[in-house]
């Protein structure tokens, strides 16, 4: 089956470019030099309003609160330290090679983040849903209620926005 989907795929990039792959797969298009700095670059990919994850993706915030929670509770430390060190790592890479991104729009080199950001997020989800301290004051878990729904429904808005302009 592989094999079905591999021929077409070499075949047409020998034509086109020469070689079995094309050279967008090469290692050496990055280059050494990066043409942003790394501080423009990590902002850009963070807060941009054409490509910022913290716009288009506000689960973030969830996942910090869920790391924190995580962390306090003591469970699993070693898995979610894991996972925010290799959030903290590709964010690095990404600035470090002062990438824009290209013209779409959205978070798209951060969009691999997004499992990682998921499940950091799910300590956060139940202390809010689930986690029966909360029902002991309701002001509290009724405000926390509100802030997830926001946040949620805030990165259902915005991209739902960009995807219908996108078609226009």
């Amino acid at each position: 089956g592989a094999a079905a989907v591999a021929a077409p795929f070499l075949l047409v990039n020998l034509v086109s470019y020469g070689s079995l792959l094309p050279p967008y797969f090469a290692a050496t298009r990055l280059g050494t030099e990066a043409w942003l700095g790394f501080g423009e670059t990590f902002a850009m990919n963070l807060v941009s309003p054409s490509r910022g994850l913290l716009l288009y993706d506000p689960i973030v915030f969830l996942a910090v609160v869920g790391f924190v929670v995580q962390w306090r509770r003591g469970d699993d430390r070693p898995l979610f330290t894991t996972m925010a060190l290799v959030l903290a790592a590709e964010s690095v890479v990404i600035a470090r090679f002062g990438s824009t991104g290209g013209a779409a729009f959205g978070p798209r080199l951060m969009t691999d983040m997004l499992p990682f950001l998921a499940v950091l997020a799910i300590p956060a989800l139940a202390e809010v849903f689930v986690d029966a301290r909360w029902r002991d004051s309701a002001t509290t878990h009724r405000l926390a209620v509100v802030a997830v729904i926001a946040v949620i429904a805030w990165g259902a808005v915005v991209n739902a926005s960009e995807i219908g302009r996108a078609h226009v």
